[in-house]
């Protein structure tokens, strides 16, 4: 047998240590109770949490700002999930890094963005609609060469790739 809405009612005003009325008088005018910091707020100060039956986490906003500063410990840099933030170590061979790195540094502006340069076989200059310049790792994947590229459109790279020269 499944619970009502009344007992769901009773039992929230008991967890709150608040009276029947109280609590119902409370929650028809806009509060709800936090259980981390163990007051009354506005409803405007709690998250949304659609997995909750009204919505709203059970804890407010400031409260879990404060918690997460308490539990907060940095991510060290060689643990971090994107292989190319500063100080991680370059990996030999390793292809998803050498083409994470290349992103990440057309992303932050430090390399131009493949398209805004013409290939560098065929001379190919990139317009809407055509095919896109890709950046290749020419001379391999090894670690000290992850970010020495060179621009290319699809069809010279699926040449180089297929080891065919042009």
């Amino acid at each position: 047998m499944g619970q009502t809405i009344e007992g769901a009612l009773k039992i929230a005003a008991k967890k709150t240590n608040t009276p029947l009325p109280e609590y119902l008088a409370k929650r028809t005018a806009g509060e709800k109770w936090c259980y981390y910091c163990r007051d009354w707020h506005p409803i405007s100060s709690f998250g949304k949490n659609k997995r909750k039956a009204d919505g709203l986490d059970a804890s407010c906003l400031n409260s879990r700002k404060i918690r997460y500063q308490q539990t907060y410990e940095p991510l060290l840099p060689e643990l971090s999930r994107r292989g190319q933030r500063p100080g991680t170590p370059s990996r030999d061979g390793d292809k998803a890094q050498a083409r994470q790195k290349v992103n990440y540094a057309v992303q932050t502006g430090r390399i131009p963005s493949p398209n805004s340069l013409p290939c560098t076989d065929c001379g190919h200059i990139w317009t809407e609609g055509e095919r896109r310049h890709e950046y290749d790792h020419a001379r391999g994947y090894g670690a000290e060469s992850h970010l020495d590229v060179e621009p290319v459109c699809t069809i010279c790279h699926a040449l180089r790739t297929n080891g065919v020269e042009i």
